[in-house]
């Protein structure tokens, strides 16, 4: 099976863009992404923070689902 996106590394190019950010620039780059920006600054992102890759880290599993 062949995806669509290939295996990046530190310095290599995806999809005309960095490759530690072609992904993180889909959620934070360009005028149409200012109110997720806008959302992150409420949160403690600073300017400099969105030159940054935007890692996102969740969980599933709860004790709540009994």
């Amino acid at each position: 099976m062949k995806t669509t996106a290939s295996k990046s590394t530190r310095a290599g190019i995806r999809n005309g863009k960095p490759a530690d950010r072609a992904f993180s620039s889909i959620v934070v780059d360009g005028p149409e992404r200012a109110a997720s920006r806008a959302m992150l600054h409420a949160v403690g992102f600073k300017a400099e923070d969105f030159s940054k890759s935007q890692v996102g880290v969740a969980s599933t599993w709860s004790m709540g689902h009994s």
